[in-house]
């Protein structure tokens, strides 16, 4: 268990500061260094400051809390753990973080609602940001979703792999895409492609 060194030390200082232990205690997000790391309102912290709190684990570490459904009183960690592994492309275990986010989408893209729709939106821009091409195939059945925030977020997705795969299916939904939202970001996504159609 790695966590246990920094768990204890979180313990050891929780209950200095008059915290409950069993606060202190719960493994991974427990762990004051990882909750700091991971609770910028709207920020991702960048690879190197993520690899200085998790160490060489990171990757595997960052799986662990965005799949915690335990912490879902705190859905701000597991959304930046799923934007953090978006950090990751260049890295070897770029594939255990892709194969995470295409989880993720798996398990979300059939909800309608509510926080788990924040989930699959961080792991679309995510999986986009580090397996490009590849994450064409995963995406595009994301401009059907139901939610206009989802197809949006599934548009600019599509324009970050940077791919020409993901213009026919951006130009494809703009013919019939009813909101004004998805549509403006269908446009910013063929843009940021158009150099490779």
């Amino acid at each position: 268990m790695k966590w246990l060194p920094r768990i204890l030390g979180a313990a050891m200082l929780a209950g200095a500061a008059g915290v409950g232990i069993a606060t202190a205690l719960e493994a991974p997000a427990g762990d004051p260094q990882v909750v700091e790391l991971l609770s910028g309102l709207n920020y991702v912290p960048s690879q190197s400051n993520i690899d200085v709190v998790l160490g060489e684990g990171a990757v595997e570490d960052l799986i662990e809390i965005a799949e915690d459904s335990s912490i879902d009183s705190d859905p701000g960690l597991r959304i930046r753990a799923f934007r953090s592994l978006g950090q990751y492309d260049g890295n070897p275990q770029r594939a255990t973080a892709a194969s995470a986010l295409r989880r993720a989408i798996a398990d979300y893209g059939a909800e309608s609602s509510g926080t788990k729709l924040l989930y699959l939106r961080a792991s679309m821009l995510s999986l986009a940001a580090i397996d490009g091409g590849n994450a064409v195939s995963n995406l595009v059945t994301m401009l059907g979703h139901p939610s206009r925030d989802i197809r949006a977020a599934c548009a600019q997705a599509l324009g970050i792999t940077g791919v020409a795969a993901a213009i026919q299916p951006l130009r494809a939904r703009d013919l019939i895409e009813p909101e004004e939202q998805v549509r403006l970001a269908i446009a910013d996504a063929l843009f940021l492609l158009g150099s490779k159609g």
